[in-house]
C-alpha cells in the first residue's frame, strides 16, 4: 500500500504511545527560509502501490492511491501487476521496452476550473525524456471518474505551464468552463508518445482521446528530487496539490543525539545535537520525548530537513519535559512522510558543586 504522512497532532498518541502530554515552555522553529515538503509525502515503489484499469472503460474510475491503464500494448486487459509493464529502481520508475504506461493519481476532491491556477502554480515533477505530465479531467456531475486528458506541454513549470501544445492555464479555464469540466487528478506516462499512438491506433477498443497529445513535447520539468535522473520513458517524482509521490526505493529514516550524554542543565540550555538521515526531501521533522511511559510531543521543537532528506540541528528540550537524570525516548518523526523512529537520550545529573576554600590567617585568643 501507499506509504503516506502520519499527522504530526498525532505523534503525542499514536508515535509515542505515551499517557501523559505535556506543554513545553520553549520552543526552536523550522527556519521559515527553507521551503518545506508538500503536506503529504508518499512512496510508490513496488507492484503493491498500483491498481490496473482496463483502457476498455471509457470513463476511467480513480480509485485511491495510483493507478495503471492497461490494454495499449496488446497485453492481456486482465493485468493486474505493474511489474509486467514496468520496472523499479534507485532511480525510479521506468516503462518496459515497447511500452507505454500512463500512471492516474485522484485528487483529494474535484478542481473547478476557477482553481486550476492555484493547483498548477507549485505543480512539479522529475520525469525523463519521453515521459509526459499533465492533469485529468471529468464531467462535474461525475467527477470520481476521467474521461479525458490535458498534457502539461514541457512539463509542469508553475504559472506559465503551457497546455496541448499552446493553450496558457487561463485558456485552459475557459475551456473547462465551457465544457462542464473540472479537474479529478494528474498524471504521468511512461515510454514516449509516438509509441503510444502507434500502440492506441492497433487497438479498437482504446478511448482515442484519452491520451491524444497533440504535441509530442520533450519534457522540461522541475525537479522534485534533483539527485535522482530518471532514465528514459521513466519517472522518479511528481507533485500536485498537497501530495509528493517519489518512485524511488522509500529510504529508512535513523537518528542519533550527538554526545553519549547530556546533564540536564545542558539538555536544557544548551541543548542535544540531532542528526538523522531518510526523511523526505524538505520536510519538517517534529520531536517528542517520554520516559517510562509518560511525556508527549515537543510542540514548536521543530528541524528541516535537507533537499537529500538528512536532518542537523539542536533541540533545546523544555525543562518540564526533564524533571530528572534518566534513559529517555526521543521520538523523531517526518510531518509530511510519516517516517519516525525513537532513539535513546540519556540525560544524567548535573554534578555537585565544588566546595571552593576561603584562604587566609585565622586569629587566636586567649
Amino acid at each position: 500500500m501507499l506509504r503516506s504522512r502520519i499527522a504530526a497532532a498525532a505523534v503525542g498518541a499514536t508515535v509515542l504511545g505515551i499517557t501523559a502530554a505535556l506543554v513545553p515552555t520553549v520552543s526552536n522553529a523550522a527556519d521559515p527560509a527553507v521551503a518545506t515538503a508538500t503536506p503529504v509525502v508518499q512512496w510508490a515503489d513496488s507492484a503493491d502501490d498500483f491498481t490496473a484499469v482496463p483502457v476498455s472503460e471509457s470513463d476511467v474510475p480513480l480509485s485511491d492511491g495510483w493507478n495503471f491503464l492497461v490494454g495499449y500494448n496488446g497485453e492481456d486487459p486482465a493485468t493486474t501487476s505493474i511489474t509486467d509493464v514496468a520496472t523499479f529502481d534507485s532511480n525510479g520508475i521506468a516503462a518496459k521496452p515497447d511500452q507505454f504506461v500512463p500512471l492516474l493519481h485522484a485528487l483529494p476532491s474535484a478542481v473547478s476550473p476557477d482553481d486550476v491556477p492555484a493547483l498548477v502554480s507549485t505543480a512539479s515533477a522529475n520525469v525523463g525524456t519521453g515521459s509526459q505530465v499533465g492533469l485529468t479531467v471529468g464531467d462535474a456531475a461525475t467527477p470520481s471518474t476521467t474521461d479525458g486528458t490535458v498534457f502539461a506541454t514541457n512539463g509542469f513549470t508553475g504559472d506559465t505551464t503551457t497546455w496541448d501544445g499552446s493553450e496558457s492555464t487561463t485558456d485552459l479555464v475557459t475551456d473547462l468552463k465551457a465544457d462542464d469540466k473540472v479537474v479529478t487528478g494528474y498524471f504521468v506516462t511512461l515510454g514516449s508518445i509516438q509509441l503510444q499512438q502507434q500502440q492506441q491506433r492497433s487497438i479498437p477498443n482504446a478511448p482515442q482521446g484519452l491520451f491524444a497529445n497533440p504535441t509530442a513535447a520533450t519534457a522540461r520539468v522541475a525537479a522534485v528530487a534533483a539527485a535522482v535522473t530518471p532514465v528514459a520513458g521513466g519517472a522518479a517524482s511528481i507533485a500536485v496539490g498537497d501530495t509528493t509521490t517519489y518512485f524511488t526505493p522509500q529510504p529508512t529514516a535513523a537518528a542519533t543525539v550527538g554526545a553519549a550524554s547530556y546533564t540536564v542543565t545542558q539538555a536544557t540550555t544548551s541543548g542535544v545535537q540531532v542528526t538523522g538521515s531518510g526523511f523526505a526531501p524538505n520536510e519538517v521533522i517534529s520531536f517528542g520525548l517520554s520516559l517510562d511511559g509518560n511525556g508527549g510531543e515537543l510542540e514548536g521543537l521543530t528541524l528541516v530537513a535537507d533537499g537529500d532528506g538528512n536532518v542537523s540541528g539542536t533541540i533545546v528540550l523544555p525543562a518540564s519535559f526533564v524533571p530528572g537524570p534518566g534513559t529517555y525516548s526521543l521520538a523523531v518523526v517526518g510531518n509530511s512522510s510519516g517516517q519516525s523512529l525513537f532513539t535513546p537520550l540519556v540525560i544524567t545529573a548535573d554534578p555537585a558543586p565544588v566546595a571552593t576554600p576561603i584562604s587566609g590567617r585565622a586569629t587566636f585568643t586567649g
